[in-house]
């Protein structure tokens, strides 16, 4: 269960960044 939970944080995350970089340019180097 735990992990379960994990992978769907990590990839909600690896989503917001994605939308952060595509709609913001400046943000992906900061974040990566």
């Amino acid at each position: 269960m735990w992990f379960q939970l994990a992978g769907r944080a990590s990839r909600q995350a690896d989503w917001l960044n994605y939308q952060l970089s595509a709609s913001v340019p400046t943000f992906p180097a900061a974040w990566v």
